[in-house]
């Protein structure tokens, strides 16, 4: 009998060749990454509440007293700043898969090393991520509010990159991950992962938009109402852009991800119903002229009916792309069908 030894190898590492060793570093940045989150959802505990750690007052003033000193016609309910509950647990649900790739083997290493679907970057990126939000709910505490913007966009900016990459070496392993058995770890990819990164962004986009109408009203005197249209056109641009890239530029990496569509749908929301109360107390209260009546009426009118229309175009925008998604997957399930 002939032997060949082409038929001894296979396309997975053998026993011999295997070296499932740990990395002392990656895993103490997973660790860290999870301490940072810990550490700012307890922090954010205290903004809302007001309070001190041991006996030092970190925030000046809480959130309620910030937003009640500070009214602007971007008007947001206090239930909406306690999404930030929602937004780290489910932070919290990602480090922990996180942390289970630790115990976890792939045909050749530990997960958390090979495939490096959840690469260290993005563990380092949440990490400086939720220190630079510690440093934004600081700033905001303390009224200093364009230093807060900044720093919400640059948590924003930074998230979404670590997201970007996670959806490139998802792509480039996939197949792989298919291969050896692990297609649950592809869902908690695409779920927990990359979901919940830009579930963190698009609430943080938010916040931006909060501080930055406060910055122009309260230190730079900008007129509300011009105010209100300036951040409606940054909000309107940042879904225009984020609609091209998602469907035009990046479908194949972004067609699962939902969480931003429902935080901004929340957010226009909220405003909107906030405005829709704003423009019945005027009409309720008879014991104000006809004449400023009418003038408050159309003021808030206008806001009203910028924000009816800004929620138009992104319940279009969902539309368009649950109609994207459904087309192309029945498109790719034909195709393969002929096969």
């Amino acid at each position: 009998m002939i032997r060949k030894p082409w038929l001894s190898k296979s396309l997975s590492v053998s026993i011999s060749e295997e070296k499932y060793t740990h990395s002392f570093i990656r895993i103490a940045v997973i660790v860290f990454a999870l301490v940072t989150c810990l550490l700012a959802f307890t922090l954010n505990i205290l903004f809302h509440v007001g309070g001190s750690i041991f006996g030092f007052k970190l925030f000046h003033y809480n959130l309620s007293a910030i937003i009640t000193e500070n009214q602007t016609d971007i008007i947001v309910s206090k239930w909406y700043y306690f999404l930030w509950i929602i937004v780290f647990l489910w932070q919290m649900a990602m480090l922990g898969y996180g942390v289970t790739t630790i115990f976890r083997k792939s045909s050749s290493d530990y997960l958390y090393k090979y495939p490096p679907i959840m690469h260290w970057f993005i563990y380092f990126n949440v990490s400086i991520s939720n220190i630079l939000y510690i440093a934004c709910m600081v700033f905001w505490s303390r009224n200093l509010f364009l230093i807060a913007a900044c720093y919400a966009i640059l948590v924003m900016l930074g998230l979404e990159i670590a997201g970007f990459l996670s959806f490139f070496k998802l792509l480039d392993y996939q197949r792989e991950l298919y291969y050896t058995e692990k297609i649950l770890d592809v869902w908690a990819v695409r779920i927990l992962v990359q979901n919940g990164i830009f579930l963190f962004a698009s609430w943080l986009f938010t916040i931006f938009l909060v501080c930055l109408d406060q910055t122009l009203v309260v230190h730079m005197s900008v007129a509300k109402k011009i105010s209100h249209l300036i951040i409606l056109g940054i909000f309107f641009f940042k879904l225009l852009v984020y609609f091209l890239i998602e469907n035009l530029f990046a479908y194949k990496y972004c067609k699962f991800i939902f969480t931003p569509w429902i935080i901004y749908a929340l957010f226009l929301y909220d405003t909107i119903m906030n405005q829709a109360l704003i423009l019945n107390k005027p009409l309720s209260n008879h014991s104000i002229n006809l004449t400023q009546d009418n003038s408050n009426f159309l003021k808030t009118n206008t806001s009203f009916f910028a924000h009816a229309f800004l929620l138009a175009i992104l319940f279009f925008f969902v539309v368009a792309k649950i109609f994207k998604f459904f087309w192309c997957e029945c498109r790719r399930y034909n195709n393969y069908a002929s096969l």
